[in-house]
């Protein structure tokens, strides 16, 4: 099943309302706007949009506040300042925002991460992000399939440390098959993990993170959005690609907020 439109068959169950963290607007972020409203309520967080509600002089303390309050359901980052808001969620909820991107390569969808390379090498980081990514694919009515790399088993034998990551990251592989998750370790083989028809690709030390990160963007895949696996839902687009992703982001967003009404319901 396309894991695209499975969160776009989410998207559509109801309109959120939706926060978009903006700052700066044009002709195209406008138009955006306009084929935003066919999936939620817009608020404009950050400046004035005639035609919007609007909250010009926010702080992304603010838009914490309104997601707590439940004033909005989800915030969307466009180009107010990514990091200021997930500072503003870690400090008001007290855990860490841990995100994937979902990505488009070759006609696969897919969902590659960690990007919060901090912590990297801690294993209960590592299980926390499998976990949720997990469930996630399952929310999505797909079956969750892990590749775990980290592209050091040529010297295997060579360093404790080397040898420690390789524990570790064939410990990560069991502990999913364990739990009955579609999960294997592929070293250094991205390519071959995608034709295999993994859909969650997981870098278990630095090393995997770079080459997952130089295999995918250098052969232009598409970044389609940045979701964060928490319960407070915040789905950021990518100032490195600007508004090619604004409406992507967007479309996760209600996705994962009727997802979210849909198990709260039972």
């Amino acid at each position: 099943m396309n894991l695209y439109k499975q969160i776009l068959e989410k998207a559509k169950l109801s309109k959120p309302i939706i926060a978009i963290a903006l700052k700066k607007v044009d002709q195209e972020i406008l138009e955006i706007l306009t084929q935003s409203k066919e999936y939620a309520d817009i608020v404009i967080a950050g400046t004035k949009v005639s035609g919007y509600e609007n909250y010009p002089k926010i702080t992304a303390q603010d838009m914490s506040s309104m997601l707590i309050s439940g004033e909005v359901d989800g915030i969307v980052h466009w180009n107010f300042g990514k990091q200021k808001i997930i500072n503003a969620l870690e400090n008001q909820y007290m855990e860490k925002v841990l995100r994937l991107n979902l990505m488009h390569f070759n006609n696969h969808y897919f969902f590659i991460g960690p990007l919060r390379t901090t912590g990297i090498d801690n294993m209960i980081f590592k299980l926390s992000i499998l976990q949720l990514a997990v469930s996630l694919m399952k929310d999505l009515a797909i079956e969750p399939k892990v590749a775990i790399f980290y592209c050091l088993e040529k010297y295997l034998g060579e360093d404790p440390n080397v040898d420690r990551i390789i524990f570790e990251g064939n410990y990560l592989t069991s502990f999913l098959s364990k739990e009955n998750i579609n999960a294997k370790s592929y070293g250094d083989k991205v390519k071959e993990a995608l034709d295999h028809g993994r859909n969650i690709l997981f870098a278990h030390n630095w090393t995997g993170a770079y080459l997952m990160g130089g295999t995918f963007f250098s052969a232009g895949a598409d970044l389609i959005a940045q979701p964060a696996l928490t319960e407070r839902i915040f789905v950021s687009a990518t100032g490195r690609l600007g508004p090619k992703t604004y409406l992507n982001a967007l479309k996760f967003a209600c996705a994962l907020v009727n997802i979210k009404k849909e198990k709260q319901k039972g």
